[in-house]
């Protein structure tokens, strides 16, 4: 029994440092993408006059990249908290999913995606939406 404690204890500290590796690795990802998107923000505003400036290319591309950088920042508090406790939270992971997934139907092209592909977005949605209400209910209790 000694062995397994060993064992598990040379586990948890293993995954501790490659946890803690790749929340430096999201961390740098996180300035490099706010880095980019200042660059964007101001070539695309001194680029062309601001009469002529298309707006809705800039917000989308605006949008998705804030998006992409809450995702990376809510993933980033997950792995925080994942390193801080002995169990695996699990309300903080069905958030993570609950925010990728609306980044995903929020970037779809209509015109383009077909209507299969939403119904299925739909239904995972609402499906990470029952785990989440029924977990937060579970810790309320």
């Amino acid at each position: 029994m000694e062995g397994r404690s060993k064992y598990d204890k040379i586990l948890v500290r293993i995954s501790n440092i490659l946890l803690r590796y790749l929340m430096g690795v999201i961390c740098f990802c996180l300035i490099l993408a706010t880095i980019g998107l200042t660059k964007t923000l101001i070539i695309d505003l001194f680029k062309s006059p601001i009469l002529l400036l298309n707006a809705n290319n800039l917000i989308s591309d605006v949008f998705q990249s804030i998006l992409i950088i809450v995702i990376g920042y809510e993933l980033f508090k997950a792995l925080h908290i994942v390193v801080n406790s002995r169990a695996i939270p699990d309300l903080p992971i069905v958030q993570i999913a609950i925010i990728a997934l609306a980044n995903k139907i929020i970037a779809l092209d209509v015109l383009i995606d077909d209507y299969k592909i939403m119904l299925g977005l739909a239904t995972i949605l609402t499906a990470l939406a029952i785990s989440h209400y029924l977990l937060r209910s579970k810790k309320t209790q």
